[in-house]
């Protein structure tokens, strides 16, 4: 296996080199007839100039060449290549071409102005080869097994043979990674399996009749000894304790170069690896009971190498080769990418690109793939599911009223002639000049006293009357929102005042020009909560809850006075318990009068010579907050 890796990396980097090679010879062409366009309106291209320079960077040398000759040249910083080079009567694009050529620079030319760069070279790309396609087929018509195995992994034999027939086959943890080989053709099952087992030297039990098991090797009657080959000694200053059983060591190095311990720890376990870049650097470190693939994360924290794991062999090299690196898409299950961004740690996206994809709800990620690995297992532990909390509000709003209105007046009103008499449930009785006479007449005819006539306007006016008042408004919405964000709902009226404003305008002939602006006013009953689940599946609610209601007008057309009750508090319940909050009461009393002077204040004496009005509203709010958690 190792040498057919060798071999197809020998091949791509030949195959490669070949490519790199036609590509800089017509690199070089496109920029000589690039060149050779722009001396036509350039013409210091063609000037010819001697020079002799020796350990100055490339960066100044082409800096002077552009300020020598008064050439537009953007030249990239990167390029400090020391330069030794001696040149007489020799063109300035013919010298352009040779450093392109010697130097790997690349010239990009827009207008008259050339911007030199450095060559960037394709990232190598290495494609192992894919692993064999295990060669089994069935026959479900006459139940016929064929296979042709060579050095085949037994589980993934087992797997694909539980894949076509449907039979369970099992053997243990330690016998998957073992090679089987072995030829049949339309062969029944169950002697397929058991050939299969008897040709690679494996015992099989039959549990029933669809199932097997496969054990440990049968002991051989021969013993082969074979001489082991000694492993590589340890390098100074290293001390290694191995546990063979299941891969476990542990580590001490003193000053020791990353790559010897690299070396002696991947041979002591047999294990394949690949080195893309030099690796640089001394370690000094104590590990103790640890496994490969974490030695590897703690052998390159902090230095600018790292692995990748491809078909069993480790991939060792510097982070920015591209082979190294991974770029993976992470879908989120439960969380949103626009508000989970802002949870990752800044250490964590260190070295990485995550760019989000709000189609498809995912991540992709891009770097070394311990980095990528790292960031992975992080996000699959915050990408939770959310509580969704159901938030039912009952709003009770009751209203009672209070008004009593008592008294006696009389006066002279035109538009009160008639008579109008109400007994019951209140008494409002208005009585006319006609019907004052009529009572005046039937007191005269007694004879006893005169007491004359009234006017035809004349009223007199008698009232007792009590109201009661009692107004209940019953709301039922429902709110639903996210662990640890506001629910908020409005219920409100708006009205209008007018706001009028005058301009005068001063010429010859002073003009006015008036003009109303019908301003908005509202009045709400706002609910703001805000629920935070715990891991009990209590409730933590922060509540914030205002009402506000219209006055009177101040004037006519004038704004409207409002009155505000609110409060904020912050508590916690139980999951589908319910919550009442209670106490926004508003209360208004008005007790006035009017009467004669002095006998308007004298007990019993005042109700024949005032008129009184009495009122009393109480209004209360109560609210009532049922939270249920949903998952």
């Amino acid at each position: 296996m190792k040498n057919k890796i060798f071999f197809f990396l020998c091949l791509f980097l030949v195959l490669n080199f070949t490519l790199y090679a036609q590509t800089g010879d017509s690199r070089i062409e496109s920029i000589k007839l690039q060149l050779e366009n722009l001396s036509e309106d350039v013409p210091q291209l063609n000037n010819k100039v001697s020079f002799s320079v020796s350990g100055v960077s490339l960066y100044e040398f082409l800096r002077g060449l552009a300020m020598n000759n008064k050439l537009n040249m953007n030249i990239a910083s990167t390029i400090d290549t020391p330069v030794a080079i001696n040149f007489t009567n020799v063109q300035v694009k013919t010298l352009l071409i040779y450093l392109s050529d010697e130097y790997d620079l690349d010239l990009l030319i827009n207008g008259n102005i050339i911007s030199v760069l450095k060559l960037e070279t394709p990232p190598i790309e290495i494609q192992l080869p894919q692993p064999k396609e295990i060669s089994i087929s069935y026959n479900r018509k006459d139940h016929l097994i064929s296979y042709d195995l060579q050095n085949d992994t037994l589980g993934k034999v087992l797997k694909k043979i539980t894949e076509l027939t449907g039979l369970n086959i099992s053997t243990t943890q330690k016998l998957l990674n073992n090679p089987v080989s072995g030829y049949i053709k339309d062969v029944p099952i169950d002697k397929a399996i058991n050939e299969l087992a008897f040709t690679n030297n494996y015992s099989i039990t039959m549990k029933d009749s669809n199932t097997f098991h496969i054990e440990e090797p049968l002991p051989k009657t021969t013993t082969v000894t074979t001489d082991i080959p000694n492993k590589p000694s340890m390098p100074l200053g290293l001390k290694l304790t191995t546990n063979n059983k299941d891969s476990i060591f542990s580590l001490q190095a003193n000053n020791v170069p990353i790559k010897e311990v690299l070396s002696a720890v991947a041979a002591q376990f047999n294990i394949n690896y690949f080195v893309f870049s030099d690796i640089k650097g001394n370690i000094e470190t104590k590990m103790n009971n640890v496994d490969f693939p974490t030695f590897l994360k703690y052998l390159f924290n902090g230095t600018d190498y790292t692995y990748r794991l491809n078909n069993g062999i480790y991939l060792v090299g510097d982070r920015k080769l591209e082979t190294i690196r991974s770029a993976d898409v992470y879908p989120l299950k439960y969380r949103t990418i626009t508000k989970l961004l802002d949870l990752i740690p800044n250490e964590l996206k260190k070295g990485l690109e995550v760019i989000p994809v709000p189609d498809l709800n995912s991540l992709v990620i891009a770097g070394s793939s311990p980095a990528v690995i790292e960031l992975e297992s992080f996000l699959r532990q915050i990408d939770k599911s959310v509580p969704v909390i159901s938030i039912e509000l009952i709003i009770l709003d009751v209203t009672k009223t209070h008004n009593i209105s008592t008294g006696i007046s009389a006066g002279i009103d035109n538009t009160k002639t008639t008579s109008y008499t109400s007994v019951f449930p209140n008494v409002d009785v208005t009585l006319g000049s006609n019907t004052i006479n009529s009572i005046i007449n039937s007191i005269n005819g007694t004879g006893i006293v005169n007491l004359g006539k009234v006017k035809t306007n004349f009223y007199v006016s008698l009232k007792a009357s009590e109201d009661n008042g009692s107004i209940k408004i019953r709301s039922t919405p429902h709110l639903a929102t996210l662990n640890g964000t506001e629910a908020q709902m409005t219920i409100g009226e708006t009205r209008y005042y007018s706001e009028q404003t005058s301009n005068v305008i001063a010429t010859q002939n002073t003009t006015t020009i008036s003009s109303v602006v019908y301003k908005p006013l509202q009045a709400n009953l706002t609910v703001i909560v805000k629920p935070i689940v715990s891991g009990d599946e209590q409730i933590t609610l922060d509540i914030s809850v205002e009402q506000s209601s219209f006055t009177n007008q101040i004037s006519t057309n004038g704004p409207y006075g409002q009155t505000t009750r609110s409060f904020k508090s912050s508590l916690r319940v139980n999951n589908n318990e319910m919550l009442l909050l209670g106490g926004l009461e508003e209360k208004n009393s008005n007790d006035s009068g009017t009467g004669f002077p002095i006998l308007s204040r004298i007990p019993i004496i005042k109700w024949i010579f005032s008129s009184r009005t009495s009122s009393l509203a109480k209004s209360k709010l109560a609210i009532l907050i049922h939270p249920t958690v949903f998952y």
